[in-house]
This record gives C-alpha cells, structure tokens and sequence, in this order.
C-alpha cells in the first residue's frame, strides 16, 4: 500500500451525511398542518350546529282588509306565543310525537333537551331553536317541533289570524368553509417547515 493509499483510507471509510430534502419538509408539514387544523375545524363546528324555525301570525287573505290593526294582530300573537305555544312545546306528548315522526332512537327528553324556545312576550315571533351534531338533525328537529306545535294553534286562534312558519333548510355546499378552515394550518406548517430547514442547514455548516 503507497503512502498516497493510506492516506485516502481513512477519506473513503468517513460516512456520507445525508442530504436534508428541504422541500420534502416543507411539503410535508405544510399538509400535516392542513389536515390538522381542517379536523380541528370539523370537530368543532360539529359541536354546536344549530337550527332555527321561526313562527308568526298574521291576518288571513279573507281578513286583510278588515280593521284590525297591527297592535291587534300583535296582541294576539303574543298571547299565543305565551300561551298555545308554550304549553304545547313543553308537554311529555309534544316531545312523544317529535320523536316518533323523525323515527330516531333518541328518547323524548333528550329532543325536549336539544330544543329551545325563544320568545320574549313582547313581538309576535316564535322561535324553535335546535342543536345537534350536525345541521341537517338540527334542522329535522327544529322543523319536527314546529309541526307538532303548529298543530295545537288552530284550535285556539281566531279564524280572522292565520300561523306562518318558515322552516330551517340544509345549507349549501361548504367550499369556502374547508378551504378558510385548512388555510391557517397550512400556513402554520409552511412557516414551521421553513424554519426547521433553515436551523438544519446553520447546524450543518457549524459541523463541517
């Protein structure tokens, strides 16, 4: 062995370091950031869905024209509100028929518990307000609970006041809200991912 080969020895037998694959990195905590913050988003938002159904009389077609003021109609309404439906929605029965006609395994107490009424005794607006795991539940039930009191109200309304519900729709698609909900997680990991590279490589340099 020259002299020249021993001397290249010890060089070919020192182990290689690995190159950091910074984009890799980079990439990869940016996604893992994504993810993390879009199931974050999703298990909160499922937490708390609520749905809303609003109720109101007004004068019948027939009656429009007669002279019953706004007050009047108004007056009615909250005497109503305060009275028919209150009693209604509170009741074991009504919490019975909701549950039987959305045929869910969820017993009465646990929709009578789920359910909010929201009048003040001072407009003529009822509000069934609902919450569930998600917003397509929340709005079966609210509109469930609407129906079944609605169905006490004739009886003891005067036929010159009609009862109008608008029910609670599933909404839309939810593009904007994944993409909004991912974004902040995905910029998290980027700039997470940027600064490890850059402290890998200053650690490198000070070895070498």
């Amino acid at each position: 062995m020259t002299t020249t080969d021993a001397a290249a020895t010890p060089e070919r037998s020192r182990p290689k370091r690995r190159r950091v694959n910074s984009t890799a990195i980079i990439v990869a905590l940016t996604l893992l950031g994504a993810i993390a913050n879009g199931v974050l988003a999703i298990v909160a938002e499922s937490q708390h869905h609520t749905a809303e159904t609003i109720s109101y009389l007004t004068l019948t077609p027939e009656n429009s024209s007669s002279d019953a003021s706004t007050a009047a109609v108004e007056k009615a309404a909250i005497s109503v509100s305060e009275n028919t439906f209150l009693t209604a929605a509170r009741s074991d029965a009504a919490a019975e028929e909701v549950a039987k006609s959305l045929n869910t395994s969820a017993t009465a107490g646990d929709l009578a518990g789920r359910m909010t009424l929201v009048t003040d005794g001072t407009t003529p607006i009822l509000t069934v307000r609902t919450t569930g795991g998600n917003f397509e539940g929340a709005a079966a039930e609210a509109n469930a609970w609407t129906a079944v009191i609605a169905e006490h109200v004739p009886e003891n309304l005067d036929p010159k006041y009609t009862l109008v519900t608008l029910r609670s729709a599933a909404p839309g698609p939810d593009g904007p809200f994944t993409l909004l909900a991912v974004l902040p997680g995905a910029i998290i990991g980027l700039v997470l991912g940027i600064l490890i590279v850059v402290l890998i490589r200053r650690r490198r340099r000070r070895s070498a």
